[in-house]
């Protein structure tokens, strides 16, 4: 597992357990009686900077971890965290996609199908997400934290997959690249295979 993995890995453990109740409660009561508005504004710019460089770095959505912590830690009603949390991912990929897709990182033909059926299955998400009870919608996102932990740990070869065959829809969209590793200073192609049921699990 790399470095970065494992780096997140303790991120994600950390949100859970900042994410929990009773942490949730005594850090916001405290910091909430030393700190005035303007206080709580800087904070939080500080915070969403730094954010947008590790989320970019890591290639995780930026509302992954601006959600958890800023509900676990800031005054701020639920409903506007998970509000502001859209926006925050939404401008940190829009300020990587150009720098992504030029270096090849990003690709369009992957992007696009994924991009379409992720909306969809927001949308659902969204309108269920919104009637349900703020607990529920929390406790919800601990698992899902949780699952994401569960998954970088038991991924294996997740920074070179060995695709020996692309799948039949792949390679119909022709959803294939490749990118320059600046760091092994090596081009790398890649494509995709499971196309199908990644694009299912999008929704």
């Amino acid at each position: 597992m790399s470095y970065i993995v494992k780096s997140f890995v303790a991120i994600l453990l950390l949100l859970v357990i900042a994410a929990s109740p009773a942490v949730a409660q005594s850090s916001s009561s405290l910091i909430t009686a030393e700190l005035p508005w303007w206080g709580w504004a800087l904070l939080l710019f500080v915070f969403t900077f730094f954010l947008g460089v590790i989320a970019v770095i890591g290639g995780v959505g930026g509302g992954v971890l601006f959600v958890p912590i800023v509900s676990a830690v800031f005054p701020f009603h639920f409903d506007f965290v998970r509000g502001a949390g859209l926006l925050v991912a939404l401008c940190g990929a829009l300020s990587a996609a150009p720098y992504l897709l030029r270096t090849g990182l990003a690709s369009m033909r992957l992007g696009l199908p994924m991009a379409l059926f992720g909306s969809v299955g927001s949308i659902i998400g969204a309108a269920i997400g919104l009637a349900l009870p703020i607990g529920i919608v929390e406790t919800l996102l601990g698992v899902t934290i949780l699952g994401i932990v569960a998954i970088m740990i038991s991924a294996s070869r997740s920074d070179f997959p060995v695709i020996k065959k692309p799948d039949p829809l792949g390679a119909m969209f022709g959803i294939r690249g490749s990118y320059l590793d600046t760091s092994l200073g090596t081009t790398v192609e890649w494509r995709v295979h499971r196309t199908a049921l990644a694009l299912m699990s999008y929704v």
